[in-house]
């Protein structure tokens, strides 16, 4: 499996988590008429680590999650169980073994036209891929 689906796999074991957005975690993006709230998340960026022998494999991407929500303290709520649980955290993650994951970034918006409240939320993992 790969990275990116190993984060969805995992996510999915977090009650904290599916008890908010069941299982409505999406790559990249939002399916056909969803149910709120919803998560999507893309790697934003996937540094490697190299030396003088070559790439390490050491990887360390940054993973953007995005919460999605017709209601602001349904989507906080579902970026507080996030940051709960990924921020600091280290272990198995599908077939990934994480090192460690740390918060980047976190942004509130709101978008007058659909109505809804956006949450985007920046992690970098550290894993060798």
């Amino acid at each position: 499996m790969s990275f990116i689906a190993d984060i969805r796999t995992y996510l999915l074991t977090l009650t904290s988590i599916t008890n908010l957005v069941d299982n409505r975690i999406h790559v990249h993006r939002l399916p056909a008429d969803p149910t709120y709230p919803i998560m999507t998340y893309f790697i934003l960026a996937e540094p490697r680590t190299y030396s003088q022998g070559g790439d390490s494999s050491f990887t360390q991407p940054v993973v953007s999650f995005n919460i999605w929500s017709k209601e602001y303290l349904k989507g906080l709520a579902v970026v507080e169980a996030l940051i709960s649980e990924l921020s600091g955290w280290k272990g198995t993650a599908g077939t990934t073994e994480v090192y460690a994951c740390f918060l980047q970034a976190r942004t509130e918006l709101f978008d007058e036209e659909t109505k809804l409240y956006q949450f985007p939320i920046d992690f970098k993992f550290q894993y060798n891929g």
